[in-house]
């Protein structure tokens, strides 16, 4: 997370305390609103003294002259008083524990007001009208006894360690006239009997741990000026009554638990000045009442619920200095208005639902010195003079919005400029080359844009940011960022700690004078084109604690110098073209979290080194390199890791037992290796697991049945030396989650496995002697009746050319009469028609005894090859079986009632429609179609992935779907994919590519069919992966392949490419940002940058499928894993240098 998004709890607050300092302080910064208030008080307090003093001589004559009737019995009630006050003081004290001994002096030979922090008034002589103990370590609860000091005033006790409840007897005191109990770990409610301190004017509570409701009793205390109740527990909502308070102006109840709605009476309150709401659970809208406030300088909404729009009335507020509504989910537009308010010192509307233009008066705001806007939905172009009529402006934030334009190079005249936050928006163009200038500037953040660097002189922008001596964060990522990366990068600020460049065109090497950089704490420079060798001089970077330069072009080895990185947490250099051993200096990295090494030329063995950094929590991968040896049993020390990839090497030897010991890991990979024997019991350990993948090794004897207990998603065992009978719980009963082939010994397991089955085995030698005698003969006779048989059949069939359709399915499926077809669907009536096409049409039905739905299509006979393609999908439909597939109840074939010839497939029903629904809604179809998430479309994806890579790889007989369409892929109530429609398939033979049963003309839908088709290329899987490519290409955009805009050469594919080099959510489906946006979901930063990397990865696995030269696409297998890595990385946080890979054939 960027430093820069923290930006309340550090910028903003800072220029608001400074502000507010000068007059009346914010609630939340500790004591500082009660300081003030308090020694505003004291003054007030003095100056009646003063007066006193003033009068002094008339009182004294006063005094002197003769004395009125009763006079004794009052200086009697006043002593009588004083000792009443000594008492309760006393009892106060008693319930407390002093450790500063603040109260020592409090005893009976010192006089009662000259007692510490008691104040005695003049009127009636000697009774305590004030009690000030503030931040003196008072341990303890509130005496009651301090009701009876009749004559309080004040009770000032801030900043203590009281705690219990506050007495409801200080509501006797009808004199007091300030209540401060704050800072303190006071419990229970606010006494509703406070009510009857009738000359109370502040009243502070805040920062203790009170609950329940504020008291609407609250408002029959006329006199209130201040209330301040943040930062406790405080339930329900804000009472209406306070808006009757006409001399409140300091009201704060942020920081609690409050709920319901901003009570539009608070406009009343016509002197309110400060007014802090935040964060608590309030919903609703923002009166526009509040806009009669005329006296209001800081309004606090944020961190709120609030909906609705933002009302225009609050532009009469035309005192207001600091408005404060981010976080909540206000939407609309800005009001044109605010642009009169030229008071405003701060606006912050930070990760709100706000849209459209943002308003241009806004910008000749001369005091504006935050602009916060952040995460909304706004557009607009910045004005070419915003430096000049923004004179003022230290912090402008406008990322995560829908700007665009040029960015202006005014922005140097705003000379006090300190942060500039303009990422993830639609700024194109080349970076001013004069930012230079700003002085102060500390953040510098434009990444994600589409800035441009076209050629290495337009690079001066970095030069002159040489003169930032500031400048502590530089992040330019996700732009289009040519030419070679100038020296002067080594030039930048000393102070410079975070610096981004990745994913960009970048070109050249990284200069050695990097190293001057030295406060450097991150440096991500991969997914560009550098060259030449790792600098040592990086080793000199000690503060660093991110490195990530991988896929680049990197060669040489790594060297040693990078082990002095001691502060290292995640080290990237994976994809690029090191050689070389792996530095046994790497293992001095006591703080490593993530280690990417994958896709190099390294060589060598493991260090032990490596495996024994026990701090390793996300990933360890050192795949797709030349590593030899074995794995060291160091690798047990790893205890904390996530995920560890070794594949693609030439490790060596025994399965390491140690590995049982990293019992947090979840994604093990140790394919395409040469590790042998079997899978150790300690494996049995790792109760987290949800991956593993152990293919193409030499590992041997029985798959262990504790891999049934085990958590896994996703087992590949396939291409070892595994034998014996197959597991059946657990995971193996997800046939599309296991692999298991290339293990000619196995035997039985789940029938879907198509495996062979075991031979029982018999216990006694004795009895397998004399089993042996009567088995042998009778197999023989069997042998001889199933091959007289055979040949009987074979003649059969030769001799009658073909068989039925009923006939192929009369041993799996039970037909059903047309009769009870046109009851089911009542009469085939257009009410029941769920979909139409020129092989025929689909309806809805109800079959059998428990009324279960199903789907009857019904086959255009008048279309040629129709009953062809029947018989094609019967044939196919027998002989395969997963869950991604659709499943045929039943068929029907024979004649209609009138005589004419009828065949039909009833299908399980799919309550959810097809896919083309989902992607192309019509105005007819459910609104709930246009929600489609991101999600949900990797799933069906995957789905359908898993179904294609079942048809290709593991069906008995290899099958081509051949017209792989969003209108062929089926959805079920759960939202799960089922591949269906096979009446264009093709069986395999096993020995080539070529189609063996071609019943039919190859046909295809337009847009979908892979070009070798027009070609008289082979008939082959790559087809469907074509097809597939596409479909996976519309899913996310949302454009159809035969879209009108696709001409000149311009395809779905060319579309996909171009923009993915540039940026890729400018050609995402619409449908599938609003579903986000819905959601609030792209206001998460983290969420919304996750998304921006998996359609980078899902577009470049459309594009590799839909090459156009069959040779380069890759297998369905490699991309349903690769999908299935992409899903868990957006769900799961899988760190991303895990990204998936995959390759052609």
């Amino acid at each position: 997370m960027r430093a820069g998004r923290l930006y309340k709890s550090s910028g903003r607050d800072a220029l608001a305390y400074q502000m507010l300092d000068s007059c009346c302080p914010r609630p939340e910064r500790p004591g500082s609103m009660e300081l003030a208030f308090l020694s505003g008080w004291s003054t007030l307090i003095h100056a009646r003294s003063v007066l006193f003093l003033l009068f002094l001589p008339w009182c004294l004559c006063i005094l002197a002259s003769p004395a009125p009737t009763g006079s004794p019995t009052n200086s009697t009630s006043s002593l009588m008083g004083s000792a009443g006050d000594r008492r309760a003081l006393l009892a106060f004290k008693s319930m407390l524990s002093d450790p500063l001994e603040a109260m020592a002096a409090w005893n009976e030979s010192t006089p009662l007001c000259r007692w510490p922090g008691v104040t005695c008034g003049p009127q009636p002589p000697g009774r305590v009208t004030e009690l000030t103990l503030d931040g003196l370590q008072l341990v303890g609860t509130i005496s009651p006894s301090l009701a009876n000091i009749s004559y309080l005033t004040k009770l000032h006790l801030p900043s203590n360690q009281l705690n219990g409840n506050i007495p409801a007897e200080l509501g006797r005191l009808p004199r007091l006239q300030l209540l401060n109990l704050s800072f303190n770990s006071l419990d229970g409610v606010i006494p509703s009997t406070l009510e009857g301190c009738f000359d109370l004017r502040r009243l502070s509570l805040k920062t203790n741990k009170l609950r329940g409701k504020i008291p609407a009793s609250l408002g029959n205390c006329s006199k209130l000026e201040v209330i301040s109740l943040g930062e406790n527990s405080l339930s329900d909502g804000i009472p209406p009554e306070l808006g009757s308070l006409p001399n409140l102006f300091y009201l704060s109840v942020s920081h609690n638990n409050l709920r319901g709605v901003i009570p539009s009476s608070l406009g009343n309150l016509s002197v309110l000045q400060y007014l802090y709401l935040t964060n608590n659970s309030l919903q609703g809208n923002i009166p526009p009442e509040l806009g009669r406030c005329s006296k209001l300088e800081i309004l606090y909404l944020d961190i709120n619920t609030l909906t609705g729009i933002i009302p225009p009335q609050l532009g009469n507020l035309s005192r207001l200095t600091y408005l404060f509504m981010n976080e909540n989910q206000l939407e609309g537009s800005i009001p044109n208005v605010f642009g009169s308010l030229r008071n405003l010192v701060v606006i912050d509307m930070y990760k709100n639902r706000l849209s459209g233009n943002f308003p241009a008066s806004v910008y000749n705001l001369s005091y504006l010195q935050t602009l916060h806007v952040g995460y909304n939905q706004l557009s607009g172009i910045l004005p070419d003079d915003l430096g000049t009529t923004l004179p003022a402006l230290i912090e402008i934030h406008l990322f995560g919005n829908r700007f665009e334009g040029a960015l202006p190079p005014s922005l140097s005249n705003a000379t006090r400029l300190e942060v500039i936050e303009l990422s993830e928006n639609r700024f194109r163009g080349l970076i001013p080359s004069n930012l230079g200038a700003l002085r102060y500037l500390r953040r510098l953040l434009l990444d994600t844009n589409l800035l441009e660097v076209p050629e290495s002189k337009d690079w001066t922008f970095m030069t002159s940011l040489t003169n930032c001596s500031k400048l502590t964060a530089l992040e330019l990522y996700a732009n289009r960022l040519r030419g070679v990366l100038p020296t002067s990068i080594a030039n930048l600020s000393r102070e410079l700690d975070t610096l981004r460049l990745e994913s960009n065109q970048i070109s050249g090497s990284i200069p050695a004078e990097i190293d001057k950089l030295s406060n450097l704490t991150m440096l991500r420079l991969s997914t560009n084109l550098l060259t030449g060798t790792l600098p040592a001089s990086i080793g000199n970077l000690q503060n660093l604690r991110s490195l990530e330069l991988g896929d680049n072009k990197f060669a040489g080895g790594i060297p040693s110098s990078f082990g002095k990185l001691s502060q290292l947490t995640v080290l990237s250099l994976g994809g690029n073209e090191l050689e070389g051993s792996i530095p046994v200096s790497l293992g001095y990295y006591k703080n490593l979290l993530s280690l990417n090494l994958s896709h190099n030329n390294l060589s060598g063995v493991v260090p032990r080194e490596v495996l024994s950094l026990s701090s390793l929590s996300n990933y360890l991968d050192l795949s797709h390199n030349n590593l030899a040896g074995s794995l060291p049993s160091e690798v047990r020390n790893l205890r904390n890791l996530n995920k560890l990839d070794v594949s693609e090497n030439r490790l060596a030897g025994k399965f390491p037992d140690g590995i049982g010991e990293c019992q947090v890991l979840q994604y093990l990979h140790m394919e395409g290796n040469n590790f042998e024997g079997s899978i150790p019991e300690a494996l049995s350990k790792l109760k987290g697991l949800e991956e593993l993948d152990l293919s193409r090794n030499w590992l041997s004897g029985q798959i262990p049945q504790f891999l049934e207990a085990l958590n896994l998603f996703h087992l590949n065992l396939s291409y070892n030396d595994f034998e014996g009978e197959v597991p059946q719980k657990g995971i193996f009963q997800n046939v599309s989650a296991v692999s298991l082939v290339g293990n000619s010994k196995l035997c039985g397991g789940n029938r879907e496995f198509y495996l062979q089955a075991c031979l029982v085995k018999d216990d006694t030698r004795r009895g397998k002697s004399y089993k042996l005698k009567i088995i042998v003969p009778v197999v023989s006779a069997l042998l001889f009746v199933v091959l007289l048989s055979a040949f009987i059949i074979y003649y059969l069939r030769k001799k009658s050319n073909t068989s039925t359709p009923s006939e192929l399915l009369r041993k799996h499926l039970t037909e059903v009469s047309y009769a009870k077809l046109h009851m089911s669907t009542d009469g085939f009536s257009s009410f029941n028609l769920i979909g139409m096409g020129s092989s025929g049409s689909v309806y809805k039905g109800k079959l059998g005894e428990e009324g279960e739905y199903v789907a009857v299509k019904v086959l255009n006979l008048k279309q040629l090859g129709a009953s062809g393609s029947f018989m094609t999908e019967c044939e196919t439909l027998k002989s395969i079986r997963h869950r991604n597939l659709i499943k045929i109840k039943t068929t029907c074939s024979g004649v209609d009632f009138d005589g004419n010839e009828f065949k039909a497939l009833v299908y399980e029903f799919m309550s959810n429609g097809s896919l083309e629904q989902w992607l192309h809604p019509e105005i007819s179809d459910d609104c709930k179609l246009k929600n489609f998430s991101f999600v949900q479309r990797l799933d069906v994806s995957i789905d359908v992935a898993s179904a294609m890579e079942y048809l290709h790889d593991y069906a008995y007989i290899p099958v081509i779907h051949s017209d792989l369409k969003p209108s062929n892929v089926l959805l079920d109530d759960s939202m799960t994919a089922h591949v269906g429609d096979f009446g264009l398939a093709r069986f395999l033979s096993s020995e080539s590519s070529h189609c063996a049963t071609c019943s039919v003309g190859l046909q295809g839908t337009i847009g979908y069919v892979a070009p070798e088709f027009g070609m008289g290329g082979k008939v082959s899987t790559k087809i469907d992966v074509y097809s597939y490519g596409i479909l996976l290409l519309e899913m996310f955009t949302g454009k159809r392949p035969t879209d009108p805009n696709f001409k000149d050469g311009l395809t779905l594919h060319t579309y996909v490419q171009n923009a993915l080099a540039v940026q890729v959510m400018d050609i995402v489906d619409p449908k599938l940002l609003v579903e986000e946006e819905e959601k609030g979901l792209t206001c998460n930063r983290q969420r919304t940058e996750k998304m921006r990397q998996c359609l980078i990865s899902v577009f470049k696995l459309g594009l590799l499928c839909s090459k156009e030269s069959e040779k380069e696409r890759a297998k369905m297998g490699d991309i349903c894993k690769a999908l299935i890595l992409t899903r868990d990385y957006f769900l799961d946080g899988i760190p991303r240098d895990d990204k998936p890979q995959f390759k052609a054939e």
